[in-house]
């Protein structure tokens, strides 16, 4: 099954460089003009239905990238990570007021404790996990996913087969750039998953994971 992703458009809180997780802000002039430019590569896809997360900036995104034209439905579980009480803070103050708590969260994922009732990196993982069972054995692609950046680096962990210190270590994953993965159910809980683009760049990497 063929699988599109995108990160939602640049917001407002991306340009303060402002924790965001749950809470919202708007996407910016770039953010709107990033994910409108999609509209045209993505009209010519054969997508059957759009999976979006149910935070607002993700919703505009969504819509402005297909402009409206596939089936939609909203996916909690593409929501982003819950950060807790980190949510609303600039990055400037949260290295100040958790100062090694806060290098866990961008460096050493396996180490971070969430701070008030948010998630930890494993929870989100875990989520992910569930959300491609889901996905793999009851629904027909191609799909359109719409989310987050964690959310995204989560499941190339997942597929990657990589340990969860890794998951903050791959390369930059952009708003607004259209990812491909192609999925193959192989026996019980192995599938495989060969990347076709990443950030929107021809790609070809294959790999064999379970769920």
């Amino acid at each position: 099954m063929d699988v599109y992703i995108i990160r939602h458009g640049r917001t407002v809180w991306n340009t303060e460089i402002r924790m965001q997780g749950r809470l919202n802000s708007p996407l910016t002039p770039d953010g709107i003009e990033g994910a409108a430019a999609l509209c045209p590569l993505i009209s010519e896809l054969p997508i059957r239905k759009v999976l979006v997360s149910p935070m607002p900036r993700a919703l505009q995104t969504s819509y402005l990238a297909t402009g409206g034209k596939f089936p939609t439905s909203i996916e909690p579980l593409l929501s982003e990570m819950d950060l807790g009480d980190l949510e609303g803070m600039l990055r400037s103050e949260a290295e100040v007021l958790y100062p090694e708590n806060y290098s866990y969260f961008r460096f050493e994922p396996h180490k971070f404790v969430p701070i008030g009732n948010g998630e930890s990196y494993a929870h989100v993982v875990d989520r992910v996990r569930r959300f491609l069972q889901k996905i793999l054995d009851n629904e027909e692609g191609p799909l359109l996913l719409v989310t987050h950046m964690i959310l995204v680096q989560s499941l190339l962990c997942i597929i990657e087969n990589r340990s969860l210190d890794t998951l903050r270590s791959t390369p930059f994953i952009e708003q607004a750039k259209l990812f491909h993965i192609r999925f193959e159910k192989e026996s019980g809980e192995r599938y495989s998953a060969r990347i076709l683009s990443y950030n929107g760049e021809p790609c070809d990497q294959f790999f064999e994971f379970t769920l």
